[in-house]
């Protein structure tokens, strides 16, 4: 019988492959599951990377290589894990592992090493008013992978590099590092610094702070938290997954109990200072572009989120607002630096609209494949992108 170490040198192998075919594509996505194929997103395309699928015990090897075995194998359903993971000379992965069909899969996404400077970037510039305020509620919402996580950090890099002050971070994980510039930064990893989400929101009165970070605000802990900072004195800037304005207050009021939400609306509509929705849009030159709505708390908006109206909210014109920015001015702004769009009807028939790559050979499967390589998957076709040029 063979023994176990070549096919953990195989999987390591391929592992890195992978990796690196995602960061050298400028991939966001990277989707392991047991018995499927390896799949890569790339400007919000999933096509596979390799013809050979996993084994039902890839998955579990490939995490016990990112976090070590003794973690991995401790992970059993129901449970999940998010964590961030670093490869020499690869990168840093944010890793997201749960259960599916009884089996173990990995959704893997690159973190850039340095924040973005939201000065150099393309995203608006009325958001660097929005990270200076000197208290009050910041959302940032939007679905899961418009880089929402991505914007705050540029939004705090901003603040940490113009102003004094205390900027305290909670998150799981812990994705982006700040380093300490104008203001000291600290950053909590839930579960390791702290036991739980609600340890970390009862020292946040303790700390002193200026500026406090909120990586999800995902039940009524995260909502009271943000709302007892924002009254305090404090700029709270928290993460919402909601696709627009209106749902992201509505979304987070709904946390509370149904006899408070009347109350939690009066405070919102008097603390809000901006939520900011984003989202990607594809583009004529290959990569996605992040376009950006920003609703600034204006005397008609207060109004609505203090009566629960976030439907009249969603459906207001925010352009009438000093602050406030549109989606369709923010796609302007981008269109007069040069960028095109791509409609929204998705792929065609004979493959994405990404003109600047042409076909695109993605990998043989004896280069990517988690397994022992056999003799006859060498014989495999390799995986072609069918762009148009």
């Amino acid at each position: 019988m063979a023994s176990a170490e070549p096919v953990t040198s195989a999987v390591r192998d391929g592992m890195e492959r992978l990796l690196r075919l995602l960061v050298q594509k400028n991939g966001s996505d990277l989707y392991l599951s047991a018995n499927s194929l390896p799949v890569v997103r790339i400007y919000g395309l999933c096509v596979p990377a390799s013809s050979k699928a996993l084994g039902p015990s890839d998955p579990e090897e490939v995490l016990g290589l990112l976090i070590g075995t003794q973690r991995a194998q401790a992970l059993r359903a129901p449970d999940s894990l998010q964590c961030v993971a670093t490869l020499a000379g690869i990168g840093q992965f944010r890793v997201s592992a749960f259960f599916q069909r009884g089996t173990l899969a990995l959704a893997l996404r690159p973190i850039p090493l340095q924040v973005p400077h939201l000065e150099d970037s393309r995203l608006a510039p009325a958001l660097r008013h929005v990270a200076m305020a000197k208290s009050g509620l910041v959302l940032i919402a939007g679905s899961a992978g418009a880089g929402k996580t991505s914007t705050a950090a540029s939004l705090l890099d901003y603040r940490n590099r113009q102003t004094s002050g205390h900027i305290l971070t909670l998150e799981q994980p812990i994705e982006y590092q700040l380093e300490s510039k104008k203001s000291v930064v600290n950053q909590v990893a839930i579960g390791t610094d702290t036991a739980d989400w609600p340890s970390a929101f009862a020292g946040i009165a303790k700390h002193a702070c200026d500026l406090v970070f909120i990586g999800e605000i995902h039940n009524a802990a995260g909502a009271q938290a943000a709302l007892q900072c924002a009254q305090s004195g404090i700029l709270c800037v928290a993460i919402l997954n909601s696709a627009s304005a209106g749902q992201a207050l509505n979304r987070l009021v709904q946390f509370f109990p149904a006899a408070d939400r009347p109350d939690a609306q009066n405070q919102l509509s008097q603390c809000v200072n901006a939520v900011v929705v984003q989202k990607l849009a594809r583009t004529k030159q290959g990569p996605r572009a992040a376009l950006c709505e920003i609703l600034v708390n204006a005397r008609a908006s207060a109004d609505m989120i203090a009566r629960g109206a976030f439907g009249e909210l969603d459906r207001m014109d925010i352009s009438r607002y000093p602050g406030s920015l549109s989606f369709e001015e923010d796609a302007a702004r981008l269109q007069s630096q040069g960028l095109a769009f791509e409609n929204d009807d998705g792929p065609t028939s004979g493959g994405a609209v990404l003109p600047i790559w042409g076909a695109s050979r993605f990998a043989e499967t004896h280069e990517t494949g988690m397994g022992v390589p056999r003799f006859s998957d060498r014989l495999s076709q390799p995986i072609t992108l069918a762009l148009k040029s």
